[in-house]
């Protein structure tokens, strides 16, 4: 073999990668998890949603600057050791400024960092976008997630506590189900979310593919 034939990608590798770039909803629902595990409240996964927000916009709006003459493994490298070091630098502030959910979440912040990276793993080439378009990307694809992250954290805190945001609805230490209080609340209702916009997706392309029959 010559020294600069270039190494063969094994085609099942090459399918992997193109499965997940093919569905960005399930690699979005993935990211999600470490933040619906520990979103047991609105008022947590409040401040995960805005956590995460920093974190999408600072690592892809400095990327939008310097990545576009990087390889794309040193984009995706970058892209970890930024996002990486903007949490490094949200912990004391976290800590400080949050303290009760700063121990209610510990376990779970430093998984926000896969957030930023997760939906442009499956290319590359979205680290690299003008400032202005990544600053777009970011927020969108930060609203996006949060409104995965309110909506289990609003429904779990009803339903293991009957409370919104602190306030009790059916009245003190009222709860409709206690165990959705557990993680693996957070899991069923992120599951439901799929589901539901999985339905949601396929009856738009139905309905999209009848409309074109009919053409």
């Amino acid at each position: 073999m010559r020294k600069n034939s270039p190494i063969p990608v094994p085609a099942s590798l090459l399918e992997r990668a193109a499965y997940w770039r093919n569905r960005p909803m399930l690699l979005f629902l993935l990211a999600a998890f470490p933040a619906v595990l520990a979103a047991g409240s609105l008022y947590d996964a409040f401040l995960l949603s805005l956590i995460t927000l920093v974190l999408t916009v600072a690592t892809q709006t400095v990327l939008s600057f310097v990545a576009g003459r990087m390889a794309q493994w040193a984009r995706i490298l970058c892209a970890a050791l930024l996002s990486a070091g903007v949490m490094t630098g949200l912990y004391p502030l976290i800590g400080l400024c949050f303290p009760d959910f700063f121990e209610r979440t510990l376990f779970v912040l430093p998984m926000l960092v896969l957030q930023p990276m997760v939906l442009p793993l499956g290319d590359a080439r979205l680290f690299a976008l003008p400032p202005k378009t990544a600053v777009w990307d970011a927020l969108v694809r930060s609203a996006f997630f949060a409104a995965v992250v309110l909506v289990c954290g609003l429904l779990r805190e009803f339903l293991a506590y009957g409370s919104v945001f602190g306030v009790a609805l059916l009245g003190e230490d009222a709860a409709l189900l206690p165990a959705f209080a557990e993680p693996f609340g957070g899991f069923a209702l992120l599951g439901l979310e799929a589901a539901l916009v999985q339905g949601i997706f396929r009856r738009y392309r139905h309905k999209k593919a009848e409309g074109g029959r009919e053409e």
